[in-house]
């Protein structure tokens, strides 16, 4: 028995809000990064290598999260995925070097990857052949409005560069 449209949106509803929590945390991350390169007085070619990581990243991770899911399941993966995603973002401010910046960049964009497979895939398991065209369009609609929230967060900062001494370039 095919599942009712009406019902689909309530069946996905926190996977959806999941990955839109990440979404909006991951483009915001990707504006504040470079400006706080640029404030610490960062050259630009610098800060382009060091944000270049994250779609170094996305590539690898496109190809081999895959695997991750297949092997521990969506739910394991999804749980994975977002938790080393959320620790690279709390990891920026203790390591202020580029290099540990580049890394963080390449293993934020590997899980955003997954994280993107994993969301896709376990929708198109979750919906019927009659429903997935929906499903899929809903969730392209909540990411890219997750993109543009996260972007516009950064002005809703009094001060967008925090003065914290754990931000202080070595």
């Amino acid at each position: 028995m095919a599942i009712d449209v009406r019902e689909v949106p309530a069946s996905v509803r926190s996977l959806l809000g999941g990955g839109a929590a990440f979404i909006i945390g991951n483009s915001l991350l990707g504006i504040i990064l470079p400006l706080r390169m640029e404030a610490a007085g960062y050259p630009v070619g610098l800060i382009g290598v060091i944000m270049t990581g994250y779609y170094a990243g996305l590539a690898l991770g496109s190809v081999y999260g895959k695997q991750v899911i297949l092997r521990v399941g969506h739910i394991r993966a999804f749980a994975v995925f977002a938790a080393v995603t959320a620790a690279t973002a709390l990891a920026y401010p203790i390591a202020f070097a580029a290099i540990a910046w580049l890394i963080l960049r390449f293993v934020n964009g590997f899980c955003i990857a997954g994280l993107t497979a994993t969301i896709e895939s376990w929708l198109n398991e979750r919906s019927s052949n009659g429903t997935r065209g929906r499903v899929l369009g809903l969730y392209m609609v909540t990411h890219y409005l997750a993109v543009a929230s996260g972007q516009l967060l950064v002005n809703l900062a009094r001060s967008p560069l925090p003065s914290c001494s754990c931000w202080q370039p070595p």
